[in-house]
């Protein structure tokens, strides 16, 4: 029942967002590229849910086949498109659509979910408002400063800066669902550590995510040593037909920087969500959204593109040693409450 609650409440959320979506790509495009991309990002939310739920039973294996539907699917359909000379925006949108909602299907069977009352759905919304609201907060402020930062590099030097940003940034993008899975691993894990042996017990939470870390950097760390050593190899690899990107081995080099700061902060602030102190969390990406305003976007009207990288690196740093802190303010706390 509460799968099937958390189903029906992500439907309830992904109307809104739906008409958002169907709006903006109405004026951007066509009323079919609209439909499609709203019914893509609303089974995707759908299967992000049911996924999602799996993972929290610990069923990782057992969403695998879903997931490889949804993901490798979606993208071996878009490169066979594209290959025949087909692609073309609709058809992308059909092809997460379908995907997504045949991934929801066979995980929703896994789950066996059973719609609740009403009264069932209050109750859980109540609760996940309760417990993710800091963490939503958090995660909108960093929205907020990504898109602000964006836009600044947008305004004072132009898209093409905005164009090699993305660029350089699909290079990292392959560690996003390492790191995505490093934050869905630490959290619950330390949260039936502190619930077994007692949240006044830092030592069994440091260590399952020192384990879960190692495992992370043992994916990680090759790929971006390849990156740091050979960034201008790695862009002709990437992109064999845009000799104007070349030249950007210092920025790519600053952003493989930055992401292993991003994965200090990850692990750090899974573990305090794990301990529910995700108020702290909020504080720290408030630290690093200041930092950002008052160091980045002067850096980016200076230096363009290298001053983005360098600002988000400082305020990413900021950060990480805020939750230090943090961390070492909670251990202090729950030391005295032992003593």
């Amino acid at each position: 029942v509460f799968a099937g609650t958390c189903v029906a409440l992500t439907l309830l959320l992904a109307l809104p967002l739906g008409v958002m979506v169907f709006a903006y790509g109405t004026l951007v495009g066509t009323a079919k590229i609209a439909i499609w991309a709203a019914l893509a990002q609303t089974f995707w939310q759908c299967q992000e849910t049911v996924r999602r739920t799996l993972f929290a039973r610990g069923g990782y294996a057992r969403a695998l086949p879903g997931d490889i539907i949804s993901y490798l699917g979606q993208a071996a359909i878009i490169a066979l498109l594209a290959f025949s000379g087909h692609a073309s925006v609709s058809y992308a949108l059909i092809a997460i659509a379908v995907t997504s909602l045949a991934a929801c299907l066979i995980q929703a069977r896994q789950l066996r979910i059973k719609l609740g009352t009403f009264a069932e759905a209050y109750r859980t919304s109540e609760l996940f408002f309760r417990m993710g609201r800091w963490v939503l907060v958090a995660n909108l402020s960093t929205l907020v400063s990504g898109v602000c930062c964006t836009f600044s590099l947008a305004r004072t030097h132009g898209q093409d800066k905005v164009g090699q940003f993305f660029a350089v940034l699909n290079l990292l993008r392959l560690a996003n669902p390492v790191l995505i899975a490093l934050s869905s691993l630490i959290i619950p894990a330390v949260a039936l550590a502190a619930s077994k042996h007692g949240t006044k017990n830092l030592r069994e939470a440091i260590r399952v995510t020192e384990r879960h870390t190692i495992h992370g950097l043992l994916l990680l760390t090759p790929y971006w040593l390849i990156l740091l050593i050979l960034p201008q190899h790695a862009l002709r690899i990437f992109y064999p037909h845009r000799p104007d990107y070349y030249g950007l081995g210092f920025e790519l080099r600053l952003l493989v920087l930055n992401y292993i700061v991003q994965l200090v902060v990850v692990v750090l602030g899974a573990m305090l969500n794990g301990f529910n102190r995700s108020r702290r969390v909020l504080a720290a990406q408030l630290l690093g959204t200041a930092a950002s305003a008052l160091v980045t976007i002067p850096l980016i009207f200076v230096d363009g593109l290298r001053g983005l990288l360098i600002g988000t690196v400082i305020s990413n740093s900021v950060i990480a040693i805020s939750l230090v802190y943090l961390l070492y303010r909670l251990h202090r706390q729950l030391a005295r409450e032992t003593a």
